[in-house]
Parts: C-alpha cells; sequence; structure tokens
C-alpha cells in the first residue's frame, strides 16, 4: 500500500519531468524565436557601447553574446572530419581555441549592427537532416537588404548556431 508522502513524492516527481520535457519541447519548438532572441540580445549589447567602438569591444561583445549559443564541437568534427578523430586532446582543444577566435572575428567584422538594423526572418523553417534552417533578411536604412541563413542544431534541450550564411557565404 502506498502511503501519503509516496504518494506525493511521486506527483512532485512526475510534475518535474513533464516540465522538463515541456520546457526541452517549447525551446525546440521555435527556432525563429531563438534567432530573434539571440539577434535582439545582441544589438542591445552594441548599441549600450560608445558610438565609435574599437574593434576588440564589438568582438567582445560578439564573444560574450553568441558564443554561448555556437556548436563550436559540432562546428570543428564537421570542419575536420577524419582529421578530429585522429588529433588528440590538445590538438582539439587548440583548434577549439582557434575557431572561436576566428568565428568571432569573422562574425564581427562582416556584420556591423546598429540600432536601426532589423533582423526580418522567414516563418517557413526548412528542417534537414541533422540540422534546421532559418532564411531572412538583414535590413537598415544604410545598408540595404542583407539576405542571412541560420543552420541550428538541437542540443540538450535548446538550438546552438551551427553556422551562419550571409550572402550565400557560411
Amino acid at each position: 500500500m502506498i502511503n501519503m508522502n509516496s504518494l506525493n513524492f511521486l506527483k512532485t516527481a512526475i510534475f518535474i519531468v513533464l516540465f522538463a520535457i515541456s520546457q526541452q519541447s517549447a525551446a525546440l519548438e521555435s527556432p525563429t524565436s531563438f534567432v530573434e532572441q539571440v539577434f535582439a540580445d545582441l544589438v542591445s549589447q552594441l548599441a549600450e557601447l560608445d558610438r565609435s567602438p574599437s574593434a576588440n569591444d564589438v568582438e567582445t561583445v560578439f564573444r560574450q553574446t553568441l558564443s554561448p549559443h555556437i556548436d563550436y564541437p559540432g562546428l570543428a568534427r564537421w570542419t575536420l572530419r577524419d582529421h578530429w578523430k585522429t588529433s588528440d586532446d590538445a590538438q582539439q582543444s587548440a583548434f577549439l581555441s582557434a575557431l572561436q577566435k576566428h568565428v568571432m572575428k569573422t562574425y564581427a567584422s562582416a556584420l556591423t549592427l546598429n540600432e536601426s538594423m532589423r533582423l526580418n526572418l522567414d516563418q517557413d523553417v526548412k528542417p534537414g537532416k541533422r540540422l534546421i534552417q532559418v532564411t531572412g533578411r538583414l535590413e537598415g536604412a544604410d545598408k540595404g537588404r542583407t539576405n542571412v541563413l541560420f543552420r541550428l542544431v538541437g542540443m540538450d534541450g535548446s538550438w546552438q548556431i551551427f553556422d551562419v550564411g550571409i550572402h550565400g557565404i557560411s
């Protein structure tokens, strides 16, 4: 026979599991919301910089805002393919560090964002075998329109950026 304490514990455990599943499901259901939020955070952080920030300041904002959302290990494995498998931990660590620096420098110099810059995403998300593709345009008063493509991968209940293509170059 189940006593009341055991029943309450069981109810609480079931609630926690269902809540965790619903949170993971919700995070994975809207890749466009994820991209919009990361972009909004990036623009907000950049807006807090001086009117003419240094390249280093911009890169720091990109690193702090974007890096937590980028799947660097997946990108490294994809880039090096078989060489990743044959490299030791020190080589993998060194490559990951160099890759992170390169990605941040590339994005920080390629995307000069300002408060007038808007990201307009298409609502039709294109699922692939492993990646989800979200397409859209960066639009600004003085920058015109720039096509962008975000490739996302679902990891640990949230989205991670695997690749960003700008004008067809990733």
